[in-house]
């Protein structure tokens, strides 16, 4: 048994491995006690390849300092999404937004002095040049005598009032004539004087034409009260939808 503390005790134990190569070299339960108050030196295997290390081993030295980090390994691959979190409380309510105005086509106009208005002729109205109280329109087309026309296609109102002359034949009958062809929304006085009152409402597309149409069998004759050339009768045509619902 062998207690190294040097390298000459490491010559010595490689002799005895020699000239003992032939018996097996067994390790005691407990390391060797040395007898020497140096502690020895602990190097369990031996500097020759052929020797075989020592059965003892010495108790472990003190923890050495802790090294450098080492470097930065690569970046690990993206992990799974995650669950979402939980909705957050809501915001405060905004203010409300000013009200947009809203712009649609008009006309009214005025229906002056006295009119004999021939079977399947026009009623006419003033022209432009006449004052501002006589015609007043935007965005609907006038021909400055008896033809209106759409200009933008929607749902519109109109209402006309005709006021007869004393002399008329009985049964006196107008429409609202579109397109200088189709009469829609006729209607009659049987009488010889007295008003008419025509109204529609209905989709006309951009382009229309709209016209008052005597579609009796015989001239009719539009008068105003006396000293109020202006009151032969009114016209009023709006646009107040895109279309209808349904």
């Amino acid at each position: 048994m062998f207690c190294i503390h040097s390298d000459m005790d490491w010559l010595a134990y490689s002799e005895a491995y020699k000239s003992n190569a032939h018996k097996p070299l067994t390790c005691p339960e407990k390391p060797p006690v040395c007898g020497n108050p140096n502690p020895p030196i602990c190097n369990p295997t031996p500097p020759e390849p052929d020797l075989p290390p020592l059965c003892a081993q010495c108790p472990p030295g003190p923890q050495g300092e802790k090294g450098e980090p080492g470097e930065k390994g690569e970046r690990g691959e993206k992990g799974e999404k995650g669950d979402p979190g939980a909705q957050g409380i809501p915001g405060e309510s905004g203010e409300p937004a000013e009200p947009g105005s809203i712009l649609q086509p008009f006309m009214n106009a005025n229906i002056m002095d006295t009119q004999k208005i021939p079977p399947n002729g026009a009623v006419t109205f003033p022209p432009l040049d006449e004052a501002p109280l006589q015609y007043y329109g935007e965005g609907i087309g006038y021909n400055g005598s008896h033809t209106f026309t759409i200009k933008i296609s929607g749902l519109y109102s109109l209402t006309c009032i005709l006021s007869l002359a004393e002399d008329n034949p009985p049964g006196n009958c107008f429409c609202i004539q579109l397109n200088g062809a189709s009469n829609v929304a006729g209607t009659s006085n049987m009488g010889t004087t007295g008003q008419i009152t025509l109204t529609r409402v209905g989709y006309f597309a951009a382009g229309t034409t709209l016209r008052i149409v005597n579609i009796s069998n015989h001239a009719v004759t539009l008068t105003h009260a006396a000293g109020n050339p202006s009151c032969t009768g009114h016209l009023s045509l709006f646009r107040f939808a895109d279309n209808g619902v349904g």
